[in-house]
């Protein structure tokens, strides 16, 4: 039965939802409306003649606004007359439409065929990339670049990681707001106008040469400092020649003038050495004019004694001392750098007052100068000057005048990168001596100049080439940038090119990115012809794509790999990926193309390698030099942010093809590698949860299990050997453990029948199937005693858990003197340094350890007594290191351990008798040395 108020509800329900299909309905239309006006509104915008009547429509504005007033003053006098009545304007209907021509049609609409066809053949959309991005994708079983252009605008989906719409359509804003697909209109129209898919790390691209003269830049007078009475002082735009001065001429510009008698050498010092740095001659671009009629005095005699590399101080005295001391320089962004002048405690000056001013040369045309900024600076405490850089890494001159424009002092930056939130940051502060920052930038500076000037130096400098990965690269790395890339081309002659390592077949945006380096472009064309072509007796470092090489590589002139090896992994720096700031140095030791081939596959190489053209003999590359082991060769920059908890427990997709690591174990070594693995049971739970991890391995046939029970879980013995004859049938033994770890192993001794003996405990989940065969790859390697990986632990953050890093192996950490001098071992936290990488420790947590089972015997055998409690992995470790071998661990796989966060740091524990002073040189050249920056 119905009743009269139910049948009201349902009426109306019935009314509303035949309004709601209606709203929908006009939405709907109203939305394709606004569409179509957009599309209209940015045709009109984006055409020609929009363009070209630009300056006429302002002049119409401005004719309107004269009128205006016009009549307003006409109506004001009074013996105006009245005007005649304007003619009624034709409505809108009779208004005759005016015939467009050529020039002014809009860019035709792009349909859907042409857009397939365009995105289809461009390497910036990469369908790999884009079904693995959007699962939904590959579920709707619809080809991927039909999915693009019909849904890809609408979601805001990227097509690959070579194309960033968002920062495309921040460019075109009006783009926006008509639907256009962003990648098709960049293919069709945005390329061909020299717009960028993908913004670069720098804030600007130099096109041509820039301006003489720039904006000048502010002063900011610290707070609590008294702004000075104005002060007269000349401008660089009005310097000009004068009677009784001489000038001084920077390619035929006044930079400032000269006492007649004041030495002269110390003023050209600087600016000679900053000629040489820009890779031009001193003597044909640097002028002395005497008096207003400009008559040149000859300098060369004065330039060969300020070249001496004794005599060379690149800050001079006044930049040093007194109210024009630096006292800090820093990047207030990428492209301005902000210097600190005078002290906080300095006396106001009786002196007159001082103009300081910066300079840079254009990379593609040294002989012009200009200026970067110019300021006076106060009588007393410290000022802020901002100088707006057209390189971020080509030098700064710097010019200290009296106000009327006479030098006082010249002194150079050669490479303001080292400054604070430069890109080189992080190598000065890995060779970092004293406490002031400047300090350090003004020794390691001049240093690294004086190397550069050297005129009695006949070798060239050793790294001819640079090649850069590209499997992980986008195009937005520091090391594709115009500035890093003219840079290197401008001050010493090098080009960047793609490494040779690359795989045959590229995808689209490999291939793009190595067609640009091989064409040179990023680069002016008249630089292409600076850089060095030959070869042949040079080095070529090769860099990850998220790496610059470091200023000490680049000018050293006596760098070679150790004899006998083509290739080598050098020490590098760790930076934060966008402030730049120093987080780690990494010395590595000797590791040749057998540990090369031992990285993980599907990443570029982590780290910096030198190779040679030819072998490294006495009678090839220069063997006198420098070990890499002595010399940073690279910045290698890392995000802070930990990646997702997926990627950290598995790196690598559990489907990926191939090995895990480069090098694959062949089928003779494969039957070979029988493994016992020795199980610490201490629970029911976590022996099921590992040996379940266990079965899972690749290795699975050639693993055999002795199980210690440990004590306080002795009655578990049924459990687990119904788990282990589940898993393990017939290949199992199951022994009381004694609680002591080094007397268990010495008990299995005779059980060790693998080749590798797997020491593991039940708190251990290993969550990659291809785990125990990486371990196995790392292990068999010629004189490798043990192999791991990289541990974590899950933390609680909150109201959440997320996975974090606990353990990657043991390292030197610092020297204790608390009595004899004693080596500290601990376990870093260091998660962005290797991300992708395997590298030597001093050892490996028998936590989860893949051991050699001939080292194990020889090592520990019967004199297990000898090893102390809860030390063992380290003791067994050293003395492995001691014996010439070497431990390894990788980050290609990782495991988890459920015990929880923990941090070792173990003094040495067989002390002095066994590892002295004296064989410490051995012991840190092994292994991998990492040191945190401050």
């Amino acid at each position: 039965m119905n009743f009269p108020h139910e049948q009201n509800q349902a009426v109306l329900r019935a009314e509303i939802k035949r309004l709601n299909t209606e709203i929908s309905r006009l939405k709907a239309e109203s939305r394709q409306k606004l569409k179509a006006r957009d599309i209209l509104i940015h045709s009109i915008y984006t055409s020609t003649s929009w363009k070209v009547a630009r300056p006429i429509r302002g002049i119409k504005k401005v004719g309107t606004a004269v009128a205006r007033i016009t009549n307003s003053l006409f109506r004001l006098r009074p013996d105006a007359t009245p005007r005649p009545s304007a003619q009624p304007r034709p409505s809108a209907q009779v208004k005759k439409e005016q015939p467009t021509s050529p020039k002014n049609k809009a860019k035709p609409a792009v349909d859907e065929a042409e857009a397939l066809s365009l995105v289809s053949a461009s390497p910036l959309f990469d369908p790999k990339w884009y079904l693995s991005q959007y699962p939904d994708v590959a579920k709707a079983n619809i080809d991927p670049a039909v999915h693009y252009i019909r849904h890809g605008t609408a979601k805001k989906r990227k097509p690959s990681v070579y194309f960033d719409p968002d920062y495309y359509l921040s460019q075109n804003p009006e783009l926006a707001r008509s639907g256009i697909n962003p990648l098709v209109h960049y293919l069709k129209f945005g390329q061909h106008e020299g717009q960028r898919p993908l913004a670069l790390l720098e804030i600007s691209q130099p096109q041509g040469p820039r301006p003489v003269v720039m904006p000048n830049a502010p002063i900011i007078v610290s707070p609590g400092i008294e702004t000075d009475e104005p002060v007269d002082w000349v401008r660089y735009t009005d310097l000009t020649l004068i009677e009784d001065h001489d000038s001084l001429l920077y390619g035929g510009m006044v930079l400032s003038h000269l006492h007649r008698d004041k030495a002269r050498h110390d003023v050209l010092g600087p600016l000679a050495a900053f000629c040489r740095l820009m890779d031009i001659d001193p003597a044909d671009h640097i002028r002395l004019a005497r008096g207003p009629k400009g008559q040149v005095i000859s300098v060369e005699s004065a330039l060969g004694a300020s070249l001496e590399p004794t005599r060379y101080k690149g800050l001079g005295l006044q930049f040093s001392a007194g109210a024009a001391c630096i006292a800090d320089a820093w990047f207030a962004n990428g492209l301005t750098l902000r210097i600190r002048f005078g002290q906080d405690d300095a006396e106001p000056s009786n002196s007159e007052r001082y103009v300081v001013r910066g300079f840079q040369a254009d990379a593609a045309v040294p002989e012009t100068i200009q200026l970067v900024g110019e300021a006076l600076l106060p009588e007393s405490g410290p000022a802020l000057v901002d100088f707006s850089l057209a390189n971020p890494l080509l030098p700064v001159l710097l010019v200290l005048t009296t106000p009327d424009g006479t030098a006082i002092d010249l002194g150079i930056l050669p490479f303001p990168s080292f400054c604070r939130g430069g890109m080189h940051q992080a190598e000065l502060s890995a060779l970092s001596v004293h406490s002031n920052p400047v300090e350090d930038l003004r020794l390691i500076s001049d240093a690294l100049v004086r190397d550069y000037i050297s005129p009695g130096s006949e070798l060239p400098r050793s790294i001819r080439r640079i090649a850069v990965r590209l499997e992980a690269a986008t195009g937005a790395e520091r090391i594709f940038s115009p500035s890093v890339l003219e840079w290197l081309a401008r001050v010493f002659h090098l080009r960047v090119y793609p490494s040779k390592h690359e795989s045959k077949a590229d995808h689209g945006g490999v291939a793009y990115l190595r067609q640009r380096l091989h064409a040179g472009e990023g680069i002016r064309a008249s630089l292409h012809e600076h850089v060095t072509q030959e070869v042949d007796n040079g080095l070529t470092l090769v860099l990850p794509q998220d790496a610059l090489p470091t200023i000490s590589a680049l000018v050293s002139r006596r760098l070679c790999p150790p004899l006998g090896s083509a290739s080598v992994a050098g020490p590098f720096v760790v930076a934060d990926h966008v402030t730049c700031r120093p987080r780690w140095s990494v010395v590595l030791p000797t590791m040749g193309e057998d540990l090369l081939a031992l990285q993980p596959s599907g990443f570029a190489i982590g780290y910096p390698v030198l190779t040679s053209s030819k072998a490294t003999t006495s009678d090839g590359l220069d063997v006198t030099g420098k070990s890499t082991t002595e010399i940073h060769l690279a910045v290698c920059y890392s995000s802070s942010t930990p990646p997702d908890d997926a990627t950290m427990l598995m790196p690598l997709a559990p489907d990926a093809p191939g090995p895990a690591l480069g090098r694959a174990l062949t089928e003779t070594e494969r039957a070979q590698a029988s493994i016992t693995a020795v199980v610490n049971c201490t629970t029911e739970v976590g022996t099921r949860r590992l040996l379940q991890s266990l079965a899972r391995q690749t290795l699975l046939g050639t693993v055999d299990i002795v199980a210690l029970l440990h004590p306080d879980w002795a009655d578990g013995a049924d459990a687990c050997r119904s788990e282990l004859e589940r898993l393990f049938k017939g290949r199992y033994k199951i022994v009381l453990s004694c609680g002591s770890r080094r007397k268990d192993l010495n008990r299995c001794v005779a059980d060790l029948s693998g080749r590798f003996t797997l020491v593991v405990d039940d708190t251990i989940v290993l969550h990659d199937s291809r785990t125990l065969e990486t371990l196995a790859t790392m292990a068999n390697g010629e004189g490798i005693a043990s192999a791991s990986c990289v541990i974590l632990h899950e933390a609680a953050v909150r109201k959440s858990s997320v996975v974090r890093f606990q353990s990657g192996g043991f390292f030197p950490s610092h020297v204790s003197f608390q009595s004899a001098p004693n080596l500290i071992f601990n376990e870093p936290n260091w998660p962005e340094t290797f991300a992708n990488a395997t590298y030597p420790v001093v050892g490996n947590s028998l936590e989860l350890a893949l051991i050699r089972t001939d080292v194990l015997l020889e090592m520990w055998g019967k004199e297990a007594q000898t090893f102390s409690e809860h030390r063992e992995d380290l003791q067994f470790a050293l003395k492995a290191l001691a014996a010439g071998y070497k431990h390894l661990c990788t980050s290609a796989v990782r495991a988890t351990s459920l015990t929880g966060p923990r941090f070792r740091e173990e003094l040495d524990p067989i002390g002095r008798n066994f590892i002295n002073p004296g064989r410490w040189e051995h012991l840190l050249s092994s292994v991998t040395l990492l040191r945190e920056l401050r």
